[in-house]
């Protein structure tokens, strides 16, 4: 495949905020943009400017929406119109609607529909089995666990693929935990309920008081609904200079590169791409078992999987690096060679070749 293929791809995105679909999106653009003519359309105006730079945008014709719905719906035709994609690609509940619907309507041949978490209640879930159903040509999950609880559920098997996560492995950390520092533990999410940001927080408090000759530091970096209710669990805790909060800082990366270990305590995931983040620097990994956490995650090897809102596993599983801190390198390079074998940028951007040359 060369640059000289001008089939037309129109991606779609609800914003470009550092959410883990928006990152996925702009590593898919980049990749297609090599092979084919790439179209990214923004649904919201809310512009992350890192994520945004990081667009290869002399190859990518890009389309930020503003104005009311209705407006909104005329510039996607216009767009449409203007690009005429013979694919589209969208990745959440609004793109989905954009894509699968207005893209039928639009004459699009082609429309994968994302699914990006394992679990989806209320309308949402009627929402995308109308979508997948009637509209979508296939649906694209980013994850085992969630494609095969939709199958049961009413998704059609034939008319769905997994692709997982890929992620550009940086340049790999050097050091590791030292005694005189104290282990670092991080989080990057956003602080909404689903994270579940309070179990970890109490983890951490029981591990600290176990573990009093053991400097412990922790990191929640994000944003979200939930910031002043964590900020007043760590207070009620005495946390105060255990546990910092990061607001939505401009350099994500720094953080990554300061930590020892990585925690993850989510009751809802598809594919979790901090988790894949993480492992990249070669960090190992503590994190709950949704989604589908075990293909990233084994236990004993490059970290430890708990079952969700498990207080005690997770506070033995950071007591088991407090106990072995030469097992946090060793572990976190396991992370590291998971990610450059299995979850390339390349790895899903070919897969999603795959399925528009066959569709």
């Amino acid at each position: 495949m060369t640059e000289t293929n001008q089939k037309s791809i129109i991606l779609i995105s609800n914003t470009l905020l550092k959410g883990g679909a928006e990152k996925q999106c702009v590593l898919l653009a980049n990749f297609l943009s090599q092979h084919f003519r790439v179209n990214l359309l923004i649904f919201n105006n809310q512009i992350d400017p890192q994520l945004f730079s990081q667009l290869n945008r002399a190859k990518i014709e890009i389309k930020i929406l503003e104005g009311n719905l209705v407006q909104k719906l005329l510039a996607i035709r216009n767009f449409v119109r203007y690009s005429r994609p013979s694919v589209a690609i969208s990745f959440l509940l609004t793109s989905n609607i954009i894509g699968g619907v207005f893209g039928k309507l639009l004459g699009i041949q082609n429309r994968f529909m994302g699914i990006r978490t394992n679990e989806i209640h209320g309308w949402k879930w009627y929402a995308q089995l109308v979508i997948h159903r009637f509209f979508a040509t296939k649906t694209v999950f980013n994850n085992y666990s969630g494609a095969n609880s939709f199958w049961q559920r009413g998704f059609y098997r034939q008319k769905s693929v997994v692709i997982q996560n890929g992620i550009k492995a940086p340049d790999l950390r050097k050091d590791y935990l030292n005694d005189s520092i104290g282990l670092k533990i991080l989080t990057v999410a956003r602080f909404v309920k689903e994270k579940d940001l309070l179990t970890a927080i109490e983890a951490v408090s029981i591990t600290r008081n176990r573990w009093p000759q053991h400097k412990i530091t922790y990191f929640i970096v994000g944003y979200g609904e939930q910031e002043n209710l964590i900020k007043l669990k760590i207070k009620e805790l005495g946390l105060g200079e255990v546990v910092n909060i990061v607001v939505n800082p401009d350099d994500l990366q720094s953080y990554f590169l300061d930590a020892d270990l990585y925690l993850s305590t989510s009751i809802n995931e598809g594919m979790p791409n901090t988790i894949l983040e993480a492992m990249s620097y070669g960090l190992p990994i503590i994190a709950t078992d949704v989604g589908d956490v075990s293909e990233l995650v084994t236990t004993g090897s490059n970290g430890f999987v708990v079952m969700k809102r498990n207080i005690d596993g997770i506070v033995e599983s950071i007591s088991y690096f407090l106990r072995e801190p030469s097992h946090l390198e060793k572990m976190g390079s396991r992370s590291r060679k998971i990610v450059e074998s299995s979850f390339t940028v390349e790895k899903m951007g070919l897969a999603y070749i795959d399925i528009i040359e066959s569709n």
